[in-house]
């Protein structure tokens, strides 16, 4: 082996696949010491796999403190069929191994990834919904009991049987009592160790339901306003409705979720410390459903809204009025960079006009929302035009936001199609240990992670070749995306804005794009000089 620094070795073996890794532990002591802390740096625990794994690398004295990043796989089936009469069998595997995420005191980072569906609970006989909010409770109380040193058997069986759990072991119902039991024996030998002291929190397919069961106890507001939790990263995802238009927009569920982000997850106590934010949702938001930015952390002082901010993804966020280009320019005021270093926005356009329909009955009673109310003002099926242009925000911000350094506008991977390519592929790498049904999944769903990765190099994503899938794709910096304008029907789904502008509307916003494309041709210019 030439002789150069472990950083560089360290570095090199960062880039190769797992079975490599694998490989090189075992050509000498030299590499072996080298590269067993890049195979342990980050591991895995899934629902559907080989937990006895996870379980050994916990249990190990020699490996355990290796791990600085883990990422937790919930989807308890691989391929799930909806509106079906086959139950889904969570399995006792899983949550026999989850509660070991406490003995792992360097650890870091920290992914978990629920099911794409969510809904409030199960169907009879039809498992609509895999992972209802009981569920996603019990999983989520787990894993913050963890981290804070807080979990017990006793605790977790109370929740199992209050939310009529069932487990399932190789296809047999388990008994609860036994389980717990056994599990608490365990746990006995488990070290006493402090509370994690965790750095990223990432939640993949986040429900839009705030269960104040969590939010409201005292594990979840440990670990999310621990001060060493610096970047917090969501993907959103709304309960669907079989029908496809009014019945889905009307579901208020997610409407109230996003008016209570700035009491629960973007509480002060967490935006007053947050140094990277990503905040992605399946569908549009911001408008609609409404989140007013001014409500996270609000006040006059220095330290209101996001002080200390330098990374900010949004995905489908919606731009709809002036003062969100000063709330852009205000973050980060008190960071060494005296401002926002990285703003990245994936499918983010800004409303252009609001087409209601002849009638519009929902009912409201407990929660304000702009855009129904807009909807509700408005009659005889009269537009309501928006003013707000990117050019105005675009030079706005190079005006103001002088410490960036990085801006990709666009979009991203959403439905991870260069995935869904290669899986199907048959120039597919041939990697024994990649099973490509688990890779698809593991992959789908992630731009909230990789909107900072390159995008493929080939314009078209599914030509993107394998290092897409290690290392994620990131923001296509397309003009046409960076500048889009939407507008929203209240009984239809949002779109572009040509559709159905009158003609003189139509010209104004032809006449906008040339202004739109200077004014983010000189921000790129400014931002690219720094």
């Amino acid at each position: 082996m030439p002789n150069l620094p472990v950083e560089i070795y360290t570095h090199i073996l960062s880039f190769a696949p797992p079975d490599t890794l694998r490989s090189c532990r075992l050509v000498n002591k030299i590499l072996h010491s080298i590269a067993t802390p890049v195979v342990f740096r980050h591991i895995r625990l899934e629902a559907t796999g080989d937990s006895s794994q996870f379980i050994n690398i916990a249990k190990s004295e020699t490996l355990r403190p290796h791990v600085r990043e883990i990422s937790i796989d919930i989807w308890v089936e691989l391929q799930i069929r909806y509106f079906a009469d086959v139950p889904s069998e969570p399995p006792a595997s899983f949550f026999r191994a989850l509660p070991f995420l406490r003995v792992f005191s360097n650890l870091k980072t920290l992914n978990l990834k629920f099911n794409e569906r969510c809904g409030k609970e199960r169907d009879a006989g039809n498992d609509t919904y895999v992972e209802d909010y009981d569920f996603r409770y019990w999983v989520m109380w787990t894993v913050f009991s963890s981290l804070t040193g807080d979990w017990e058997a006793v605790f977790s069986q109370s929740i199992y049987e209050e939310i009529d759990a069932v487990l399932y072991d190789d296809g047999d119902q388990i008994n609860g009592e036994e389980f717990f039991s056994s599990l608490q024996e365990e746990i006995e030998n488990w070290p006493q160790l402090a509370p994690i002291e965790l750095e990223t929190l990432t939640i993949g397919n986040l429900a839009d339901y705030n269960d104040p069961r969590l939010t409201g106890s005292e594990i979840f507001k440990r670990v999310l306003r621990a001060p060493s939790l610096t970047g917090l990263k969501l993907y959103v995802v709304f309960e669907q409705s079989e029908q496809p238009t009014r019945e889905y927009i009307q579901l208020l569920r997610k409407y109230r979720f996003m008016n209570s982000l700035s009491n629960t997850w973007l509480a002060p106590e967490v935006a007053k410390k947050l140094r990277v934010l990503s905040l992605f949702c399946e569908d549009y938001w911001g408008w609609s459903p409404k989140m007013d930015l001014r409500k996270i952390n609000p006040g006059p002082g220095p330290d209101s809204g996001l002080p200390k901010l330098e990374v900010l993804a949004l995905g489908n966020f919606v731009l709809s009025d002036e003062w969100q280009a000063d709330w852009f320019a205000s973050l980060g005021r008190l960071n060494d960079h005296g401002g926002l270093r990285e703003l990245y926005l994936d499918n983010c356009p800004i409303v252009y006009a609001s087409n209601p329909p002849e009638s519009f009955d929902i009912n409201i009673h407990d929660y304000y929302d702009e855009f129904l109310e807009a909807q509700r003002a408005i009659s005889d099926g009269v537009n309501r035009l928006f003013p707000l242009r990117w050019h105005e925000v675009l030079n706005h911000w190079a005006d103001n936001m002088n410490g960036l350094k990085v801006l990709k506008m666009g979009r991203g991977d959403w439905v991870s199609s260069s995935i869904q390519y290669l899986a199907c592929s048959s120039q597919k790498p041939e990697i024994e240990s990649f099973n490509w049904d688990k890779i698809k999944r593991r992959f789908s769903r992630t731009n909230f992670m990789t909107y900072d990765c390159s995008p493929p190099a080939n314009s078209f994503v599914e030509m993107a070749d394998f290092k897409d899938v290690i290392y994620g794709i990131g923001i296509n910096d397309d003009p046409f995306l960076s500048l889009s304008y939407v507008q929203f029907n209240a009984a239809y789904f949002p779109s572009y804005w040509p559709y159905w502008l009158s003609e003189d509307a139509e010209m104004e916003m032809k006449r906008s794009e040339e202004i739109d494309n200077q004014a983010l041709s000189r921000i790129k210019s400014l931002v690219g000089g720094r």
